[in-house]
Formats: C-alpha cells, structure tokens, sequence
C-alpha cells in the first residue's frame, strides 16, 4: 500500500495536471493524458536513480536524501497513473523494471538524453 505525504500528493497532482493539460511541450489537450503522464514518471524514475549521487562524495547525506525524496516522488507517480490507467500492481511492476533496463542504458551512454531527461523531470517537479 502507498502511502502519500501532504507536499507529494501535492506534486503528484500538480505534475499529471500539467502533463494532461499541457504535455512536456506545452501542446493543449482536451483530455488527461494520464499515458503520457505514466511514460514521464517512469523516466523520472529512472533517471532519479541515475543522478543519485554517491554516498562518499556527499558527506553530509543531504543530496541523496533529496535524491531520494525526488525519486519517491516520481515512483509515487508512477503508481498514481498506473492506478488512473486501470493497470494491476504487476503490469507497473513490469513496467518499472523494464523502463529501469531500458532507460538506464540510454542515460548511461548518452549524458545528453540524461540531461534532457533531468530537465523535463524537475519542469515536472519530479526531481
């Protein structure tokens, strides 16, 4: 069971309404689009994990607890648009873990598509 916070049902509302009303490009929708919502918050997800940064670099753990909220929220998300799709827990499961294989290579070999990725993830309030 998932339990939502205060400020990240907050986030979680305020990034499917802007991805239904208006889409990462700004485009008007009639619609939610909670599809396109679920696609971003996998690739949030993902690319939450692939900018954690390492535990010996950040002394103080600040960064990756912040890393790690972000993250949350994104896979928060996830789950919340799985939920609006009618999908059961082990399709978004099935879903996590292939965007995790598929996702991940891409942002490992091209830091460009990571960037981009990181970008629209925090234009989202993802990450």
């Amino acid at each position: 069971m998932l339990r939502f916070y205060p400020e990240g049902m907050r986030a979680i509302c305020a990034s499917a309404l802007i991805i239904a009303a208006h889409g990462i490009a700004g485009a008007q929708s009639v619609a939610p689009d909670y599809s396109k919502a679920y696609s971003y918050a996998l690739r949030c997800f993902v690319a939450g994990g692939a900018a954690m940064p390492k535990a010996d670099v950040d002394t103080t753990g600040t960064a990756l607890r912040a890393a790690r909220e972000h993250t949350r929220k994104a896979f928060d998300t996830v789950y919340f648009m799985g939920r609006k799709l009618g999908y059961a827990d082990a399709r978004i499961s099935a879903d996590l873990d292939k965007a995790q294989a598929v996702e991940m290579r891409l942002m490992v070999q091209s830091p460009v598509y990571l960037a981009r990725t990181k970008t629209e993830c925090v234009t989202l309030g993802l990450m």
